[in-house]
């Protein structure tokens, strides 16, 4: 007869641990580090590449989802958002034509609200010009034209939720030199992601980098 053993973590309190982490995935690995570190003890270092910025609220999804599974919150079917959730100020901000891809729900607007309030309390979103500095340094962007994801080329539609015109907006110092910058109906990160793929347009990946270039030039020169 075979034998089975039963194999118990040993719990670890006494140790740091640094863990690198991105959204639902790590964060029940988290959750299970937690169950068996001293929480003083594990630091979490979350991934903010996939932040974004959408009805003028700084938003980042890892974050956010670490934050809320270890907080109990988070909603175990999805992997993501609160428990119970409702989605009545999106639903609302479609009725008004503005971009719902994001789900963003009640409470998770709530977090997002108080934060960019507090990191701009008192700044407009507004309109970036196209003979601002950030799209002349050192490429000239003034031509510049919506970038699709690769769900573009998959679906045949380049554009979601009728999003067809894309817009620049930005958050200026006072200084006149942009802080932040919002991407509407243009998806420059898909174009970073899907830049090797044969399939994607080159347009668009060259376009993408020429755009990051910019940004990156300009923060270090204005």
């Amino acid at each position: 007869m075979a034998r089975h053993r039963t194999l118990r973590m040993k719990t670890a309190k006494h140790i740091s641990i640094t863990a690198l982490a991105g959204g639902v995935g790590a964060s029940k690995l988290l959750l299970g580090l937690y169950d068996v570190v001293d929480p003083p003890g594990l630091t979490t270092i979350v991934n903010t590449g996939d932040d974004i910025t959408l009805h003028g609220l700084k938003i980042s999804p890892d974050l956010d989802i670490v934050t809320y599974t270890l907080a109990g919150v988070i909603d175990p079917a999805k992997g993501w958002g609160f428990r119970g959730e409702t989605f009545h100020a999106l639903k609302r901000l479609a009725v008004f034509g503005r971009v719902n891809w994001f789900n963003l729900g009640d409470r998770d607007l709530a977090t997002f609200t108080a934060s960019v309030r507090r990191i701009f309390p008192d700044r407009p979103l507004v309109e970036i010009p196209d003979n601002d500095p950030i799209f002349q340094s050192p490429y000239d962007l003034h031509n510049r034209t919506r970038i699709s994801g690769m769900w573009a080329i998959r679906t045949g539609i380049p554009y979601m939720n009728g999003g067809v015109v894309p817009h620049w907006r930005g958050i200026y110092d006072d200084r006149g030199r942009v802080m932040l910058v919002v991407e509407v109906n243009s998806a420059t990160s898909d174009s970073w992601e899907w830049a090797d793929d044969p399939n994607y347009p080159e347009a668009w990946a060259g376009q993408g980098f020429r755009i990051a270039i910019n940004y990156v030039i300009y923060s270090m020169t204005h």
